[in-house]
């Protein structure tokens, strides 16, 4: 399931307000962008897969944000973006952002399966 994240929320994540460790996927986008719209379904695949548990599932609208914000906290500026955020409590939070496709997807951008992979070649480099 994916669930809308509200601006003051991203900001306890990355700030590392956090009750306890927790693995967070995050999809940027915003209302104009027809990548980001055609990208829902697929990214709300991957997280109904039960391979994906272990992570939390979050759409994120940059216009929520103040201007710059993403360019200076997570080190990105277009959408969508595909970001994998680690929250630890009192800690600033580990992130790593999805490299731009080869070869973009012509509707979606990114593939279902660079998404997956972006998943899993983390899930293995930081366990």
């Amino acid at each position: 399931m994916v669930s809308r994240l509200p601006f003051n929320s991203l900001a306890n994540i990355i700030d590392g307000k956090v009750s306890e460790p927790r693995r967070f996927v995050l999809k940027f986008y915003n209302n104009k962008c027809h990548y980001c719209r055609a990208l829902h379904n697929t990214y709300v695949e991957i997280s109904e897969d039960p391979s994906n548990e272990d992570f939390y599932f979050y759409a994120f609208n940059t216009w929520d944000a103040p201007p710059n914000y993403f360019g200076a906290k997570l080190n990105f500026e277009g959408v969508p973006t595909i970001c994998i955020i680690d929250a630890v409590p009192e800690r600033d939070a580990r992130y790593k952002v999805i490299a731009d496709p080869s070869k973009p997807n012509k509707t979606t951008y990114y593939s279902k399966h660079h998404i997956q992979k972006f998943i899993k070649n983390y899930r293995i480099s930081n366990e």
